[in-house]
């Protein structure tokens, strides 16, 4: 039903917007306690090592989706139960080996991240990450409940899940902030995990799921073929992460904070309109690839990119512009001091236009996988990885760090650009799709640049380099009118009505 659809991305992007807000809030908080300090640098590179013991856990509760959902289809609910238990009984078992190494080795894995220079940071990680070690299991249990979601279409709860972490988080860190120091972090991180698995099984058990411990055999080929896939592309994609933690730290004290703030900031965005979209769309594509209606895909996946490039495009374009004065309005303040302010503001900018390509390629990631495509999803993690860490590697020797935090978007670009062109191979299309494609995206490109110099000349002129937030709204406004104005002349905005007669 359309109404259906229109009233799923209604409260999926509304919800993500609300988590947004106490996302928003908890940046504000953290930076106000702990700015770009080397206390909060140890906590970001701890996180990297929670993630890289917890990332065997992500292909396979990526493959649990299509095989519930199908499941639920065909089968009893018990035989639903029973596969969800062995599968959930695999990954809890790779949880807890990984809560094992993070109590067993802090040390060895703090030297996996942080550079032999950083002695303090290394000692500061290790003591992090020994706070940090029950979230692996915590995490395992989240994440596999709230992409299970994908397989009911209940997508807006997905949503519900994600406000109901970020406000928890939020709450729990401004509380604690003052008894516990630096150690509120991780406190806030796992209770608004703990509350989301309570939340999140209550609601899966309302499908009919259960638990109980069974031997993870017999879970099959199709399942364990898109697992080991992605476990290629998870792995590379953790290898790429603790890289840059490493080459961060050997730049200077505050780099990893100040980026991290930058992605943060990025990657609200990217939840709020690029994963909304993504869990949207992705029972969809479950649907076509079922019925192998390949004409139903391609045109989802079109109108769902124009909204992504020409939404987020602008958004981007007003946040790059105003930088300075949204890192001034939102962080500068307590422990966050003008230097503070200064890197995120180049971090920021140099992050922010990654939501594109990370969004578009998500959507591209979910159909990939919908038609099976596993192989396609492992190249293009491979791909990624080894394009940042080039460009991480290069930044080292040449000592450029304006370089190195350039290394997300390059290679999420590279990213965006073979998943389009594997979709389309996907879908038995000619090249000449692929060319007109890049050509949009071109010109898309090209809208942008011009739109930002047209913004920036005028600020400039009239303004005469004032910051604030009267400053930041006449900004945004100009920016939505030349952005609109330049997508109607180069004929953006056509096909996007199309919209109002979505999937009967």
């Amino acid at each position: 039903m359309v109404a259906s659809f229109r009233k799923n991305v209604f409260w999926t992007v509304l919800l993500a917007a609300g988590a947004f807000v106490f996302s928003f809030a908890s940046q504000i908080v953290i930076s106000y306690f702990y700015g770009t300090s080397a206390e909060l640098d140890a906590y970001w590179a701890a996180l990297a090592i929670v993630n890289l013991l917890i990332f065997p856990i992500h292909p396979f509760r990526e493959s649990l989706v299509p095989e519930i959902h199908r499941r639920s289809l065909e089968d009893s609910q018990k035989n639903a139960s029973d596969y969800f238990s062995k599968a959930l009984t695999l990954i809890l078992m790779i949880a807890v080996v990984g809560l094992g190494l993070s109590f067993l080795l802090p040390n060895f894995l703090a030297g996996l991240v942080v550079s032999s220079t950083s002695e303090h940071l290394q000692s500061l990680v290790s003591q992090q990450l020994l706070w940090l070690a029950p979230a692996i299991i915590l995490l395992a249990l989240s994440e596999t409940f709230n992409s299970l979601l994908a397989s009911y279409h209940a997508v807006i709860l997905q949503s519900v899940s994600r406000l109901l972490a970020a406000g928890s988080t939020l709450v729990i860190i401004a509380m604690m902030a003052g008894v516990v120091g630096i150690h509120a972090l991780a406190l806030g991180f796992m209770g608004g995990q703990l509350i989301t698995v309570i939340a999140l099984y209550m609601v899966i058990r309302k499908h009919g799921l259960r638990y109980r411990f069974a031997w993870p055999t017999n879970l099959g080929k199709a399942f364990f073929t898109l697992g080991g896939a992605l476990l290629i592309n998870y792995s590379a994609s953790q290898i790429y992460s603790i890289y840059e933690k490493f080459i961060f730290s050997g730049f200077s004290k505050g780099l990893i904070s100040a980026f991290q703030y930058g992605v943060s900031l990025t990657n609200v965005l990217i939840t709020v309109l690029g994963l909304s979209l993504a869990s949207v769309f992705w029972p969809r594509f479950l649907g076509y690839a079922a019925s192998q209606d390949l004409d139903k895909a391609n045109r989802d996946m079109t109108i769902a990119l124009k909204m992504i490039l020409l939404g987020m495009g602008v958004i981007c374009a007003i946040i790059y512009c105003n930088a300075e004065t949204i890192i001034d309005i939102l962080f500068f303040r307590g422990a966050f001091d003008s230097e503070s302010a200064i890197r995120t503001s180049q971090a920021l900018r140099a992050t922010i236009f990654t939501a594109i390509p990370i969004a578009a390629s998500s959507i591209l990631g979910r159909a990939l996988i919908s038609f099976g495509a596993a192989k396609n999803v492992m190249m293009i993690g491979i791909l990624t990885a080894i394009s940042g860490l080039l460009i991480l590697y290069f930044s080292q020797q040449f000592n450029l760090y304006e370089m190195a935090i350039l290394h997300w978007l390059f290679a999420n670009v590279i990213s965006f650009a073979v998943s389009g062109f594997l979709f389309l191979q996907l879908l038995n299309r000619p090249i000449k799709y692929y060319l007109l494609s890049c050509w949009w995206v071109l010109r898309f490109i090209a809208m942008l640049l011009i739109a930002i110099s047209i913004n920036q000349l005028l600020i400039s002129a009239f303004f005469d380099g004032n910051h604030g937030i009267v400053i930041v709204f006449i900004s945004s406004l100009l920016m939505v009118i030349c952005g609109g104005v330049i997508a109607y002349l180069f004929g953006f905005l056509r096909g996007l009505p199309s919209f109002a007669g979505f999937a009967r």
